[in-house]
């Protein structure tokens, strides 16, 4: 599955984690055992389970793709993790131990985690991603449940709205490092979910926000005319980071999941909706 919108970074579940078990939180502090491999299958590091490797997310010291991968595990689970180059080292390696353009694989697991010492500010991922960022969208993707895109400043949902309902069964609760949104009573429970006649979706998100900043609003004729869709503008707390996603732990779907609606879990009419969406952004239109 991708982790990255672009299929830069994949997992592969090895070993699910335990009931219950959580993802890591914003900044936190996680530990991991692994072997690192080359493309041709030469393993270059090791960490086993008797001396994990430690550091904390979102804060640069390790490669883009093994944060992102880490991010998107549970404590426990084991995965298989692909990095492809841009989300590694990149054309110039890190010589004379790692080449250039490399695509890395890991077989690791996520042994714990623990709340990290606070990150003063995002510098390195400015310096990174400030380009690719400022004045245009610099990503979008889709879930089962909802169409995103990311600017340098916002993140901006749009979760289709079932028929028969309109603002006043929208709730959203913003708080600095999670969202929470229902559409419909939450005590309908999971059928009308099922059904389509409810929404109820949120997590941990995988950037901070301004909640006061945060905003959403209805938006007609949105995927196609006669329908409707609740628009959600996160504003980001460090502009320029790149989230590449809006949620933890849920992944992206490929494009030819969204356009086939034959992917794992994909509701063909929502497919069906957001096709037009995918054909706008791409100028096809």
């Amino acid at each position: 599955a991708m982790v990255t919108s672009d299929g830069g970074v994949r997992k592969r579940v090895l070993q699910a984690a335990p009931a219950g078990a959580v993802p890591p939180k914003w900044g936190a502090m996680v530990r991991v055992s692994y072997t690192a491999a080359f493309d041709n299958g030469t393993v270059f590091e090791r960490h086993g389970p008797d001396d994990p490797f430690e550091f904390q997310l979102n804060t640069g010291q390790v490669i883009d793709g093994l944060a992102r991968g880490v991010a998107a595990m549970r404590v426990g689970e084991r995965a298989a993790l692909t990095c492809a180059p841009e989300w590694g080292h990149g054309s110039l390696g890190l010589p004379p131990h790692i080449p250039g353009d490399e695509t890395l694989r890991y077989d690791l697991e996520l042994v714990g985690t623990s709340e990290g010492p606070q990150v003063e500010n995002d510098d390195f991922d400015m310096h990174v991603y400030r380009n690719a960022l400022e004045g245009k969208d610099s990503g979008m993707g889709f879930t089962p449940a909802y169409r995103w895109t990311e600017g340098g400043e916002e993140v901006t949902m749009w979760i289709p709205l079932p028929p028969g309902r309109g603002a006043r069964d929208v709730k959203v609760v913003f708080s600095p490092r999670e969202l929470h949104l229902t559409i419909g009573d939450e005590n309908e429970g999971a059928a009308a979910a099922a059904a389509g006649a409810a929404v109820v979706l949120g997590g941990a998100l995988k950037g901070r926000i301004v909640p006061t900043d945060c905003y959403w609003v209805l938006e007609d004729d949105y995927p196609k005319p006669g329908e409707r869709a609740v628009q959600v503008v996160l504003a980001k707390a460090n502009s320029f980071t790149r989230w590449d996603g809006v949620i933890v732990g849920e992944e992206n779907l490929v494009r030819e999941e969204v356009l086939a609606a034959d992917g794992a879990g994909v509701d063909p009419a929502f497919a069906e909706r957001f096709k037009n969406a995918i054909f706008e952004n791409e100028g096809l239109s």
